[in-house]
């Protein structure tokens, strides 16, 4: 059962994190590895419907030359601390991707969410598995890093532009 994961720290409360996180519309202005995340059913917060299906389109390698995955997936989660779909090639007995976000509080001294740990996973079970992990996860790995990272950057980003505006208008 080999596991792919990564995570960061992102110097913004998680709930602003999740916030960042869940406007999958701006996806293709910062996220170089999910360049299309389109829920079919959403609730009435516009979070994906747990059971309902995704469409995704992924990118991962040389942005030049991508391996481009696309299909739909269906929704494991999809709450304030986290979101995950699980996908099949064929039958999930031959392969199965479980795709997982999570958004936890960093530990500080002082127990204030300050800050986030941002963890982004992928389980792969089924007889290809083994073979498909040995073929990808170099590139995989490296995917998951970088979208972290610009999630790390398009969220402190955005937390510093709206702290900007609160002094502002506190000012």
């Amino acid at each position: 059962m080999p596991i792919i994961e990564y995570e960061t720290t992102i110097d913004a409360p998680p709930k602003f994190v999740s916030e960042v996180f869940y406007d999958f519309a701006s996806f293709p202005n910062w996220n170089s590895l999910i360049h299309r995340l389109v829920p079919t059913q959403t609730d009435s917060s516009g979070k994906p419907v747990v059971g309902s299906k995704v469409e995704l389109l992924l990118h991962m390698g040389n942005a030049a030359k991508p391996m481009v995955w696309e299909g739909v997936s269906t929704v494991t989660r999809a709450d304030a601390e986290g979101f995950g779909w699980q996908g099949s090639l064929g039958h999930k007995f031959i392969f199965r991707g479980v795709h997982k976000f999570e958004i936890t509080p960093a530990p500080t001294e002082d127990g204030q969410p300050a800050s986030t740990v941002f963890k982004h996973s992928e389980k792969m079970t089924g007889i290809l598995s083994g073979p498909v992990y040995a073929i990808l996860s170099r590139k995989t790995r490296a995917a998951y890093a970088k979208m972290n990272e610009e999630m790390k950057t398009e969220a402190e980003k955005r937390f510093a532009s709206a702290n900007s505006a609160d002094s502002a208008r506190d000012a």
